[in-house]
């Protein structure tokens, strides 16, 4: 458990509050018909054989984080999908919340609200810190890649799963630094569970991210070994 939970844990604890536990359709081409017009089966044909490959496309890209949809997005729509998401997800907690807080638990929690809340924003801007670090390493292995005019059969895709995971830790981190721990909204059952939750959320994101760029890194020296030892040859 990092520092963090242990302190916001720490803190609710001291209220009697319980710790949380954290088709594509078938084919379906249609029948060849009365082959009265071989020229409509034709295109029936085309379109069924079009789908397949576009099924395949999505598998592949499946493997990289991402699917065809999210392909076409720009990485700023990206972004805003994810970050809406996580909004849902905790606007839906607050509507499935089984009890409030009340009398003597809401007062102690209201007590702490702004030591938590402080907490909250110490750790929201070390994740940004963490987050600008390593766009910074992202920037810079992308620009020695394009500037050494490298080759690699592996590049395009590891590029592809940087960009995806930085979406989503970009996401994660602005939902973090917008959200304010309040006693009045909190799950009586689990009042720390949300922050939690996003808390988890955010770390394994930006965890995700960090290790995505490790492995672009690692595609990189090794497309820049093979160009220093081909000119060497």
């Amino acid at each position: 458990m990092s520092k963090f939970a242990i302190v916001i844990v720490a803190l609710l604890v001291a209220m009697s509050l319980a710790t949380p536990v954290f088709a594509y359709d078938s084919d379906g081409s249609s029948t060849v018909g009365d082959r009265l017009n071989q020229v409509k089966t034709n295109a029936e044909q085309t379109v069924s054989e079009t789908r397949e490959k576009v099924k395949t496309t999505r598998d592949q890209l499946q493997e990289v984080g991402s699917d065809t949809t999210e392909m076409v997005l720009s990485h700023k729509e990206r972004i805003e999908q994810h970050r809406s998401e996580l909004k849902q997800k905790i606007e839906a907690s607050h509507v499935e919340r089984k009890i409030a807080l009340k009398d003597k638990r809401l007062e102690l929690c209201e007590k702490r609200q702004g030591k938590i809340n402080g907490l909250i924003a110490s750790s929201a801007k070390m994740s940004r810190e963490q987050l600008a670090h390593i766009q910074e390493v992202e920037s810079k292995v992308k620009d020695f890649y394009s500037r050494k005019e490298l080759v690699s059969a592996e590049y395009d895709s590891a590029a592809a799963l940087v960009d995806e995971k930085e979406a989503l830790a970009v996401a994660a981190v602005e939902v973090a630094e917008s959200q304010k721990f309040d006693c009045a909204k909190v799950d009586g059952e689990k009042p720390s569970g949300e922050i939690k939750s996003l808390h988890e959320t955010k770390r394994s994101a930006l965890k995700d991210y960090r290790d995505s760029v490790k492995q672009l890194i690692q595609i990189v020296k090794a497309a820049h070994k093979a160009s220093v030892n081909g000119g060497a040859s």
